[in-house]
């Protein structure tokens, strides 16, 4: 009788966890993730939003293939560097192949922003040239983060 009524008194405590737990912010489209919360400071109208979701739809097509270039390269600089039959000259030359693949995807990134400009009016082109120029990464924790990390311990620069 006491081990039937832990249970259920378990069942309830989890039934009612779930009913108050706190629901994700709602932007203005419905649930947004995190790159919509980055743009909501220019206040798009819903067709520069429809557009812009389509040419980010492109621009992910075309930059996840660089992603995983660039993953791959880093992978075999790692192997290279624990070889010891490799030379200085092939980490450099893995190096400059690396650096290239991140500048295609640089580039890329810069001609989707441009391209994003180009939808804008003049008051929001105001407000993204200011996000562009500062550097504003949207909440990202950087290497010098000065809270604490995982469990309470400072948090360490990657």
């Amino acid at each position: 009788m006491k081990r039937t009524i832990l249970i259920l008194s378990a069942f309830v405590f989890i039934l009612a966890s779930f009913s108050f737990a706190q629901q994700p912010p709602i932007g203005p489209r419905g649930n947004c993730g995190p790159m919509m919360q980055k743009m909501n400071f220019l206040q798009l109208t819903e067709k520069q939003q429809q557009q812009i979701d389509k040419m980010r739809l492109e621009f992910q097509k075309e930059v996840l293939p660089l992603r995983g270039k660039v993953h791959s390269l880093r992978n075999e600089f790692k192997l290279m560097i624990v070889d010891e039959k490799v030379s200085k000259s092939g980490l450099k030359k893995q190096l400059e192949k690396i650096s290239a693949a991140k500048q295609e995807m640089a580039l890329k990134r810069a001609q989707h922003q441009r391209e994003v400009r180009k939808l804008l009016t003049e008051d929001q082109k105001v407000k993204f040239d200011q996000h562009i120029i500062s550097g504003h990464k949207g909440g990202k924790r950087g290497a010098f983060h000065k809270g604490p990390g995982k469990m309470g311990r400072p948090h360490r620069a990657r």
